[in-house]
Protein backbone atom coordinates (compact mmCIF):
# COMPACT_ATOMS: atom_id res chain seq x y z
CA UNK A 1 0.00 0.00 0.00
CA UNK A 2 1.45 3.46 -0.92
CA UNK A 3 2.67 5.64 1.96
CA UNK A 4 0.01 8.05 3.18
CA UNK A 5 -2.89 6.02 1.73
CA UNK A 6 -5.89 6.49 3.99
CA UNK A 7 -7.28 3.20 5.38
CA UNK A 8 -10.86 4.49 5.33
CA UNK A 9 -10.53 5.38 1.65
CA UNK A 10 -9.30 1.85 0.90
CA UNK A 11 -12.34 0.44 2.72
CA UNK A 12 -14.68 2.65 0.68
CA UNK A 13 -12.82 1.64 -2.45
CA UNK A 14 -13.35 -2.04 -1.64
CA UNK A 15 -17.07 -1.45 -1.13
CA UNK A 16 -17.63 0.27 -4.47
CA UNK A 17 -15.01 -1.66 -6.42
CA UNK A 18 -12.76 1.25 -7.39
CA UNK A 19 -9.62 -0.41 -6.07
CA UNK A 20 -9.72 -2.79 -9.02
CA UNK A 21 -9.40 0.25 -11.31
CA UNK A 22 -6.58 2.16 -9.63
CA UNK A 23 -4.70 -0.36 -7.57
CA UNK A 24 -1.35 1.40 -7.94
CA UNK A 25 -0.94 5.14 -7.34
CA UNK A 26 1.89 5.20 -9.86
CA UNK A 27 -0.78 4.73 -12.55
CA UNK A 28 -2.64 7.88 -11.47
CA UNK A 29 -0.90 11.05 -12.63
CA UNK A 30 -1.33 14.05 -10.30
CA UNK A 31 -3.85 16.62 -11.53
CA UNK A 32 -3.11 20.29 -12.15
CA UNK A 33 -5.04 21.21 -9.01
CA UNK A 34 -2.95 18.83 -6.91
CA UNK A 35 0.35 20.07 -8.30
CA UNK A 36 -0.70 23.73 -8.26
CA UNK A 37 -1.72 23.66 -4.60
CA UNK A 38 1.34 21.64 -3.60
CA UNK A 39 3.66 24.09 -5.36
CA UNK A 40 2.05 27.05 -3.59
CA UNK A 41 2.12 25.31 -0.20
CA UNK A 42 5.79 24.36 -0.62
CA UNK A 43 6.75 27.99 -1.11
CA UNK A 44 4.62 29.12 1.84
CA UNK A 45 5.83 26.47 4.29
CA UNK A 46 9.52 26.88 3.43
CA UNK A 47 9.07 30.63 3.95
CA UNK A 48 7.27 30.00 7.24
CA UNK A 49 10.18 27.90 8.50
CA UNK A 50 12.52 30.89 8.09
CA UNK A 51 10.26 33.21 10.10
CA UNK A 52 9.55 30.62 12.80
CA UNK A 53 13.21 29.63 13.22
CA UNK A 54 14.14 33.22 13.95
CA UNK A 55 11.16 33.89 16.19
CA UNK A 56 11.73 30.67 18.17
CA UNK A 57 15.33 31.74 18.64
CA UNK A 58 14.26 35.15 19.98
CA UNK A 59 11.28 34.25 22.17
CA UNK A 60 11.81 34.16 25.94
CA UNK A 61 8.19 33.83 27.03
CA UNK A 62 7.85 30.04 27.65
CA UNK A 63 4.19 29.86 26.62
CA UNK A 64 4.68 31.72 23.34
CA UNK A 65 7.92 29.87 22.61
CA UNK A 66 6.19 26.51 23.04
CA UNK A 67 3.51 27.23 20.44
CA UNK A 68 5.92 28.84 17.96
CA UNK A 69 8.21 25.82 18.28
CA UNK A 70 5.24 23.54 17.62
CA UNK A 71 4.36 25.57 14.52
CA UNK A 72 8.00 25.32 13.35
CA UNK A 73 7.97 21.54 13.82
CA UNK A 74 4.73 21.26 11.83
CA UNK A 75 6.05 23.35 8.91
CA UNK A 76 9.27 21.33 8.87
CA UNK A 77 7.30 18.06 8.78
CA UNK A 78 5.10 19.40 5.98
CA UNK A 79 8.08 20.27 3.77
CA UNK A 80 9.53 16.78 4.32
CA UNK A 81 6.16 15.22 3.45
CA UNK A 82 5.98 17.32 0.27
CA UNK A 83 9.51 16.28 -0.67
CA UNK A 84 8.37 12.67 -0.39
CA UNK A 85 5.23 13.32 -2.44
CA UNK A 86 7.20 15.04 -5.20
CA UNK A 87 9.79 12.24 -5.21
CA UNK A 88 7.03 9.62 -5.48
CA UNK A 89 5.70 11.25 -8.67
CA UNK A 90 9.16 12.11 -10.08
CA UNK A 91 8.43 15.82 -9.97
CA UNK A 92 11.05 18.58 -9.56
CA UNK A 93 11.00 20.47 -6.28
CA UNK A 94 10.65 24.24 -5.95
CA UNK A 95 13.69 26.06 -4.65
CA UNK A 96 11.62 27.73 -1.95
CA UNK A 97 13.53 29.24 0.96
CA UNK A 98 16.26 27.99 3.26
CA UNK A 99 19.14 28.87 5.56
CA UNK A 100 20.47 31.55 3.20
CA UNK A 101 17.24 33.51 3.65
CA UNK A 102 17.38 33.91 7.44
CA UNK A 103 20.00 35.39 9.76
CA UNK A 104 19.47 34.01 13.26
CA UNK A 105 22.16 36.30 14.68
CA UNK A 106 20.41 39.52 13.63
CA UNK A 107 18.76 41.42 16.51
CA UNK A 108 15.03 41.00 17.12
CA UNK A 109 12.81 43.28 15.04
CA UNK A 110 9.43 42.62 16.70
CA UNK A 111 7.99 41.87 20.13
CA UNK A 112 7.02 38.35 21.15
CA UNK A 113 3.31 39.19 21.17
CA UNK A 114 3.59 40.11 17.50
CA UNK A 115 5.19 36.73 16.72
CA UNK A 116 2.22 34.87 18.17
CA UNK A 117 -0.46 37.10 16.64
CA UNK A 118 1.08 37.00 13.19
CA UNK A 119 1.58 33.23 13.34
CA UNK A 120 -2.08 32.83 14.32
CA UNK A 121 -3.11 34.90 11.31
CA UNK A 122 -0.95 32.91 8.88
CA UNK A 123 -2.47 29.62 10.04
CA UNK A 124 -5.91 31.10 9.53
CA UNK A 125 -4.74 32.05 6.03
CA UNK A 126 -3.40 28.61 5.11
CA UNK A 127 -6.55 26.89 6.37
CA UNK A 128 -8.48 28.62 3.59
CA UNK A 129 -5.91 27.29 1.13
CA UNK A 130 -5.99 23.74 2.50
CA UNK A 131 -9.79 23.59 2.27
CA UNK A 132 -9.51 24.47 -1.42
CA UNK A 133 -6.65 21.99 -1.88
CA UNK A 134 -8.35 19.01 -0.26
CA UNK A 135 -11.61 19.54 -2.15
CA UNK A 136 -9.80 19.58 -5.51
CA UNK A 137 -7.48 16.61 -4.83
CA UNK A 138 -8.14 13.11 -6.22
CA UNK A 139 -5.17 10.98 -5.23
CA UNK A 140 -5.56 9.58 -1.69
CA UNK A 141 -1.97 10.45 -0.76
CA UNK A 142 -2.55 14.12 -1.64
CA UNK A 143 -5.91 14.17 0.13
CA UNK A 144 -4.39 12.66 3.26
CA UNK A 145 -1.57 15.23 3.26
CA UNK A 146 -3.92 18.20 2.88
CA UNK A 147 -6.29 16.75 5.49
CA UNK A 148 -3.48 16.49 8.06
CA UNK A 149 -2.36 20.04 7.23
CA UNK A 150 -5.86 21.34 7.82
CA UNK A 151 -6.13 19.56 11.18
CA UNK A 152 -2.75 20.74 12.46
CA UNK A 153 -3.30 24.35 11.35
CA UNK A 154 -6.67 24.35 13.10
CA UNK A 155 -4.96 23.05 16.25
CA UNK A 156 -2.26 25.75 16.15
CA UNK A 157 -4.84 28.48 15.50
CA UNK A 158 -6.98 27.25 18.39
CA UNK A 159 -4.03 27.09 20.82
CA UNK A 160 -2.73 30.51 19.76
CA UNK A 161 -6.21 32.03 20.21
CA UNK A 162 -6.53 30.59 23.71
CA UNK A 163 -3.04 31.75 24.71
CA UNK A 164 -3.49 35.27 23.37
CA UNK A 165 -6.87 35.61 25.09
CA UNK A 166 -5.39 34.55 28.44
CA UNK A 167 -2.55 37.06 28.04
CA UNK A 168 -4.97 39.83 27.09
CA UNK A 169 -3.36 40.31 23.67
CA UNK A 170 -6.32 39.41 21.45
CA UNK A 171 -9.53 41.41 21.13
CA UNK A 172 -12.78 39.59 20.60
CA UNK A 173 -15.07 40.67 17.78
CA UNK A 174 -17.72 43.10 19.07
CA UNK A 175 -21.12 41.99 20.30
CA UNK A 176 -24.47 43.45 19.29
CA UNK A 177 -27.78 43.74 21.15
CA UNK A 178 -29.82 40.55 20.60
CA UNK A 179 -32.90 41.29 18.46
CA UNK A 180 -36.39 40.40 19.65
CA UNK A 181 -37.23 38.79 16.30
CA UNK A 182 -35.93 38.29 12.77
CA UNK A 183 -38.37 40.00 10.39
CA UNK A 184 -38.03 39.48 6.65
CA UNK A 185 -36.49 42.24 4.54
CA UNK A 186 -39.38 44.51 3.62
CA UNK A 187 -38.05 46.29 0.53
CA UNK A 188 -34.99 47.23 -1.48
CA UNK A 189 -34.11 50.01 0.97
CA UNK A 190 -32.35 47.28 2.97
CA UNK A 191 -29.63 47.19 0.32
CA UNK A 192 -29.07 50.93 0.47
CA UNK A 193 -28.10 53.32 -2.29
CA UNK A 194 -24.97 54.35 -4.16
CA UNK A 195 -25.94 58.01 -3.74
CA UNK A 196 -27.90 58.71 -0.55
CA UNK A 197 -26.13 59.11 2.78
CA UNK A 198 -28.68 57.42 5.02
CA UNK A 199 -28.01 53.69 5.29
CA UNK A 200 -29.33 50.92 7.49
CA UNK A 201 -27.07 49.76 10.36
CA UNK A 202 -24.42 47.13 9.67
CA UNK A 203 -25.49 43.55 10.31
CA UNK A 204 -23.50 40.92 12.23
CA UNK A 205 -21.98 39.30 9.11
CA UNK A 206 -20.82 42.64 7.70
CA UNK A 207 -19.32 43.69 11.03
CA UNK A 208 -17.48 40.38 11.32
CA UNK A 209 -15.84 40.71 7.88
CA UNK A 210 -14.90 44.37 8.35
CA UNK A 211 -13.46 43.67 11.80
CA UNK A 212 -11.39 40.73 10.48
CA UNK A 213 -10.08 42.82 7.59
CA UNK A 214 -8.93 45.53 10.00
CA UNK A 215 -7.17 42.96 12.19
CA UNK A 216 -5.35 41.45 9.20
CA UNK A 217 -4.35 44.79 7.71
CA UNK A 218 -3.02 46.15 11.01
CA UNK A 219 -0.82 43.08 11.49
CA UNK A 220 0.55 43.28 7.95
CA UNK A 221 1.09 47.04 8.28
CA UNK A 222 3.18 46.45 11.41
CA UNK A 223 5.24 43.80 9.62
CA UNK A 224 5.89 46.08 6.65
CA UNK A 225 7.01 48.99 8.85
CA UNK A 226 9.53 46.75 10.57
CA UNK A 227 10.81 45.20 7.35
CA UNK A 228 11.29 48.67 5.86
CA UNK A 229 13.94 49.28 8.52
CA UNK A 230 16.08 46.32 7.49
CA UNK A 231 15.50 45.64 3.79
CA UNK A 232 18.56 46.39 1.64
CA UNK A 233 16.97 47.16 -1.72
CA UNK A 234 15.61 50.70 -2.16
CA UNK A 235 13.09 49.40 -4.70
CA UNK A 236 11.71 46.83 -2.25
CA UNK A 237 11.62 49.46 0.51
CA UNK A 238 9.59 51.73 -1.79
CA UNK A 239 7.23 48.83 -2.49
CA UNK A 240 6.74 48.19 1.25
CA UNK A 241 6.12 51.89 1.90
CA UNK A 242 3.54 51.95 -0.90
CA UNK A 243 1.84 48.93 0.69
CA UNK A 244 1.78 50.80 4.01
CA UNK A 245 0.22 53.89 2.39
CA UNK A 246 -2.51 51.79 0.81
CA UNK A 247 -3.10 50.03 4.13
CA UNK A 248 -3.38 53.36 5.99
CA UNK A 249 -5.99 54.63 3.56
CA UNK A 250 -8.02 51.42 3.58
CA UNK A 251 -7.81 51.10 7.38
CA UNK A 252 -9.15 54.63 7.81
CA UNK A 253 -12.23 53.82 5.71
CA UNK A 254 -12.86 50.41 7.27
CA UNK A 255 -12.47 51.80 10.80
CA UNK A 256 -14.86 54.65 9.99
CA UNK A 257 -17.51 52.14 8.92
CA UNK A 258 -17.44 50.72 12.46
CA UNK A 259 -17.08 53.97 14.41
CA UNK A 260 -20.02 55.50 12.51
CA UNK A 261 -22.11 52.72 14.11
CA UNK A 262 -20.52 53.32 17.56
CA UNK A 263 -18.69 49.99 17.18
CA UNK A 264 -15.08 49.97 18.43
CA UNK A 265 -12.41 49.32 15.84
CA UNK A 266 -9.75 46.73 16.80
CA UNK A 267 -6.66 48.33 18.28
CA UNK A 268 -3.48 46.29 18.14
CA UNK A 269 -1.31 47.12 21.12
CA UNK A 270 1.79 45.56 22.63
CA UNK A 271 3.44 45.65 19.21
CA UNK A 272 6.97 46.78 19.74
CA UNK A 273 9.04 47.36 16.62
CA UNK A 274 12.62 47.67 17.77
CA UNK A 275 15.31 49.96 16.33
CA UNK A 276 17.10 47.03 14.65
CA UNK A 277 18.70 47.81 11.28
CA UNK A 278 20.45 44.50 10.56
CA UNK A 279 18.25 42.31 8.35
CA UNK A 280 17.10 39.00 9.77
CA UNK A 281 15.67 37.91 6.41
CA UNK A 282 16.81 38.08 2.81
CA UNK A 283 15.36 40.66 0.43
CA UNK A 284 14.00 37.77 -1.63
CA UNK A 285 12.02 36.41 1.31
CA UNK A 286 10.79 39.88 2.32
CA UNK A 287 9.50 40.73 -1.16
CA UNK A 288 7.99 37.29 -1.78
CA UNK A 289 6.17 37.39 1.53
CA UNK A 290 4.92 40.94 0.96
CA UNK A 291 3.54 39.97 -2.45
CA UNK A 292 1.96 36.73 -1.19
CA UNK A 293 0.34 38.40 1.82
CA UNK A 294 -1.11 41.10 -0.45
CA UNK A 295 -2.74 38.35 -2.50
CA UNK A 296 -4.17 36.90 0.72
CA UNK A 297 -5.71 40.22 1.78
CA UNK A 298 -7.23 40.47 -1.70
CA UNK A 299 -8.86 37.06 -1.22
CA UNK A 300 -10.12 38.18 2.21
CA UNK A 301 -11.89 41.10 0.53
CA UNK A 302 -13.22 38.65 -2.05
CA UNK A 303 -14.67 36.44 0.68
CA UNK A 304 -16.24 39.45 2.35
CA UNK A 305 -17.78 41.01 -0.76
CA UNK A 306 -20.60 38.46 -1.40
CA UNK A 307 -21.65 38.86 2.24
CA UNK A 308 -22.01 42.65 2.06
CA UNK A 309 -25.65 43.49 1.40
CA UNK A 310 -25.26 47.28 1.40
CA UNK A 311 -24.37 48.72 -1.99
CA UNK A 312 -21.86 51.20 -0.58
CA UNK A 313 -19.92 48.33 0.98
CA UNK A 314 -19.78 46.52 -2.36
CA UNK A 315 -18.18 49.58 -3.94
CA UNK A 316 -15.58 49.84 -1.18
CA UNK A 317 -14.65 46.15 -1.43
CA UNK A 318 -14.40 46.23 -5.23
CA UNK A 319 -12.24 49.37 -5.18
CA UNK A 320 -9.85 47.95 -2.59
CA UNK A 321 -9.58 44.62 -4.40
CA UNK A 322 -8.52 46.50 -7.55
CA UNK A 323 -5.90 48.48 -5.57
CA UNK A 324 -4.42 45.36 -4.03
CA UNK A 325 -4.39 43.44 -7.30
CA UNK A 326 -2.31 46.25 -8.78
CA UNK A 327 0.04 46.15 -5.79
CA UNK A 328 0.42 42.35 -6.04
CA UNK A 329 1.15 42.57 -9.79
CA UNK A 330 3.86 45.16 -9.16
CA UNK A 331 5.35 42.91 -6.49
CA UNK A 332 5.40 39.99 -8.93
CA UNK A 333 7.10 42.22 -11.50
CA UNK A 334 9.77 43.18 -8.95
CA UNK A 335 10.35 39.51 -8.18
CA UNK A 336 10.74 38.90 -11.91
CA UNK A 337 13.19 41.79 -12.28
CA UNK A 338 15.38 40.30 -9.56
CA UNK A 339 15.12 36.77 -10.98
CA UNK A 340 13.33 35.48 -7.87
CA UNK A 341 9.94 34.54 -9.34
CA UNK A 342 9.90 30.74 -9.60
CA UNK A 343 7.90 29.58 -12.57
CA UNK A 344 4.87 27.51 -11.62
CA UNK A 345 4.52 24.18 -13.52
CA UNK A 346 2.61 24.85 -16.73
CA UNK A 347 1.26 23.03 -19.72
CA UNK A 348 3.56 22.71 -22.77
CA UNK A 349 3.49 25.54 -25.30
CA UNK A 350 1.83 23.72 -28.20
CA UNK A 351 2.48 26.60 -30.58
CA UNK A 352 6.23 26.37 -30.04
CA UNK A 353 6.17 22.58 -30.27
CA UNK A 354 4.31 22.69 -33.55
CA UNK A 355 6.26 25.54 -35.12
Amino acid sequence: MPTGYNQSEQTIGNQIGTNTIHHNLADLLPSTSEIGHLWTVYQAESMSICFLKKWTNETTDPDIRLIIQEALDISTQRVKAMDNLLDSINYPKPYGFGEKDVNLDAPALFSQSFFCLYMRMTHKMVMHHYVSAITSAYRPDFREFYSQCLLTSDDIHRKATALLMVKGLLQRHPSIVPPNSFPAVADKKYFGSYFFKHKRPLNAVEISHIYSLIEIKRLIRTLNIGLCQVVKSDKIKSYLLRAKEIADKQLATLSELLTNEEIPSPVISEFLITDAREPGFSDKLILTHATAITAYVTSAYGLAMPNMFRKDLDIIMAKYIAELLGLARDGAQLLTDYGWFERVPETPDRYKLIH
